[in-house]
């Protein structure tokens, strides 16, 4: 597999991704401050703009925080060896992790770009 048909799988597995995540059709009901359900569709606007304006302008007291350490330090370079390894024993139909990249998409870009350069840039 060269480049554009690898470039051709990350696209294909990205949209696919994207097409899961997106809302079905929204929603159409909600209950007012009272609990009645509103289904009119100005009536819902309305309820949302209501909530979202008493949720967002509400005053919060926040203590300061004190000198707290770094949740994490920046990580090594790693090698290509290390890399190599890793994609050898990526298992494929997994969910993503936090980096939101498969196994399937690292191994579609084979060298391209150089090993670290994607691992850097997806956090892995």
């Amino acid at each position: 597999m060269g480049p554009p048909e690898r470039e051709k799988t990350i696209y294909r597995i990205a949209e696919a991704r994207r097409k899961d995540r997106q809302d079905v059709g929204g929603v159409g009901i909600i209950e007012d401050e009272n609990g009645n359900i509103l289904t009119e569709k100005e009536e819902v606007k309305r309820r949302w703009k209501e909530y979202f304006s008493q949720l967002l302008n509400t005053e919060n007291e926040y203590g300061e925080l004190e000198n707290v350490p770094p949740v994490e330090e920046p990580t090594a370079n790693m090698r290509e060896s290390e890399v190599e390894n890793a994609k050898k024993r990526g298992k494929v139909n997994k969910a993503a992790g936090k980096s939101e990249v498969t196994i399937e998409m690292i191994k579609a870009l084979g060298n391209l770009g150089g090993c670290t350069h994607y691992w850097e840039r997806f956090g892995m």
